[in-house]
């Protein structure tokens, strides 16, 4: 599927390069989907899909457990100064 940046100046057309690999471009199926996806009927459909990647809180369930991991024989990594870069 092309879009986005695919399909912008500013980027250079890089439709035109996948066209002329042979791909066919949609464009009317292109503006169908979009039209799609912004639809009250479709917006209100992904609301009862289940996200795959969970609940979106994993990054505070991570943080809870580093919180609490005290591990004393765990390496301690050092860092030296190399000539004032750091």
């Amino acid at each position: 599927m092309v879009t986005g940046a695919h399909l912008s100046p500013e980027f250079g057309n890089t439709f035109e390069l996948i066209s002329k690999d042979g791909f066919f471009i949609d464009k009317k199926a292109i503006n169908r989907a979009i039209k799609t996806a912004f639809s009250d009927e479709f917006q209100f459909a992904l609301k009862s899909v289940k996200n795959v990647y969970g609940d979106g809180g994993a990054h505070k369930k991570i943080l809870k457990y580093l919180e609490s991991y005290s591990d004393t024989t765990a390496p301690v990594k050092k860092f030296y100064n190399i000539g004032g870069l750091i």
